[in-house]
């Protein structure tokens, strides 16, 4: 159970106008410890003082509750700082620590005098504490096994794994279980041990992961969050892209405009253009997929360009046509015939466009290519099956044709509006210039 760190500080804060002298501030903030849920049942006695002094400054600079284990882990590291006698304090109240209880903040004490008789109160028995025997009494028996290793089971389902160390750690060697008994225990243990080693490790991964989407989600900051995610990826090869990060790492190699636009599942009805090198006709299910939202730009398709992708051979050796075309056309681009650095790319072939997925897709880690016929038409479609990406009237002002009157290609963001907009050209997806300006290549036609 996770405890933020404001808990901890708001009991310290309502303490404090009570206390009198150091005596008193020593006392009420080990009262504070004693309620507080993470820390619930450790016992501080008298050689722990100066100790709890400083370990409450520690906890509040720590910064980062994560639960009883850490805890532990802050009091092993102050254990080889301190003497003989509070080193033993310490083992004792690491061996003492119980699973968090209810916040008690609203039973908070006014006067100092009842602080302190509170202070020695012990906790209530339970399976979680086994109570100590008072003087010259015989010692309570300890739970049965099957309700120990139950309750044990409870808490690992919940993902406390520190509690259950907590819980079973006070009966791993209990003379009152048999060796099978105190070895199954004890298997329980390090259990939950290894396992909160791995949620832990999965929490920094993860947080580490947070923050890197963040960082490349920012035009500032894109650079420096895109480099740690290379660096993770180096480390963790087998780790998959997040989602978030597929447009950040796009725009790390692309320049703007780029976006996604998400597709979701549908069917598509195809006319049949097997005659001329085309798919077959008929109702086509297609998965849901994401594609660019614009077409790719002159300046775009240049970066291909100077990475050397006209040089490098690796883009070209996905089949013998295209590595024929690449060496027959000099390993050269040919000039695109409209400037412009935001305009679509044209005089590409399909080879050359799919040597540029390629590229990309290695330069960023994505599963990059071109659409499939019927992916480009769900994507200008929708689920009506519309004529044009806008509906079923043709207008000149939603799209660069002819009858628009520019006579050469325009920028791709011309007709991106959203979709009530007079002029938007965006299908129900939200994709821009699927009709008019240039056409486009798709993988199988």
């Amino acid at each position: 159970m996770a405890l933020e760190q404001p808990i901890l500080l708001r009991i310290v804060t309502v303490l404090l106008p009570f206390m009198n002298d150091a005596d008193d501030r020593e006392a009420q903030i080990r009262l504070a410890l004693w309620q507080c849920p993470v820390l619930a049942g450790i016992r501080w006695t008298g050689a722990a003082r100066p100790f709890t002094i400083n370990l409450i400054s520690q906890l509040d600079i720590y910064g980062e509750w994560r639960g009883t284990s850490a805890v532990v882990r802050l009091l092993q590291h102050w254990r080889g700082e301190v003497g003989d006698n509070v080193q033993r304090e310490i083992d004792a109240i690491i061996a003492d620590m119980q699973p968090p209880r209810a916040d008690l903040t609203s039973q908070l004490p006014v006067r100092t005098r009842e602080l302190e008789s509170r202070a020695a109160v012990p906790t209530k028995p339970s399976i979680e504490s086994p109570p100590d025997a008072p003087s010259g009494a015989a010692a309570a028996p300890p739970p049965r096994l099957r309700d120990l290793l139950a309750q044990a089971d409870d808490l690992t389902r919940a993902g406390d794994h520190a509690a259950v160390v907590a819980l079973l750690t006070p009966y791993a060697a209990h003379s009152a279980y048999s060796e099978t008994a105190r070895d199954a225990i004890n298997d329980m243990i390090q259990h939950a041990r290894d396992s909160a080693a791995r949620a832990d490790a999965q929490r920094r991964a993860q947080n580490e992961l947070d923050e890197i989407i963040f960082l490349a989600g920012r035009d500032a900051t894109r650079r420096r969050g895109i480099a740690r995610w290379r660096a993770l990826k180096q480390a963790q090869p087998t780790l998959p892209v997040p989602a978030e990060l597929g447009e950040a790492l796009l725009l790390s190699v692309l320049p703007a405009p780029f976006a996604w636009c998400s597709v979701t599942a549908g069917t598509v009805t195809l006319e049949d253009a097997s005659s001329s090198n085309g798919t077959k006709g008929g109702i086509v299910p297609v998965p849901a997929f994401r594609i660019a939202k614009y077409p790719t730009t002159n300046a775009q398709y240049q970066a291909f360009i100077d990475a050397g992708g006209y040089a490098d051979a690796r883009w070209w050796g996905y089949s013998a046509e295209a590595q024929a075309f690449w060496e027959q056309n000099g390993k050269k681009p040919k000039p695109t015939a409209f400037d412009g650095d935001d305009t679509p790319r044209t005089n590409v072939s399909w080879f050359e466009s799919v040597a540029f997925c390629l590229w990309l897709a290695a330069e960023t880690g994505l599963n990059i290519s071109l659409p499939s016929e019927s992916q480009w038409q769900r994507a200008a479609q929708g689920d009506d099956g519309r004529e044009y990406p806008w509906g079923n009237a043709f207008d000149p002002k939603r799209c660069n044709v002819d009858a628009s009157g520019f006579a050469r290609t325009t920028p791709v963001t011309k007709y991106d509006h959203p979709l009530a907009h007079p002029e938007s050209g965006c299908s129900p997806f939200g994709v821009a210039d699927l009709s008019g300006n240039v056409w486009e290549w798709c993988l199988d036609a």
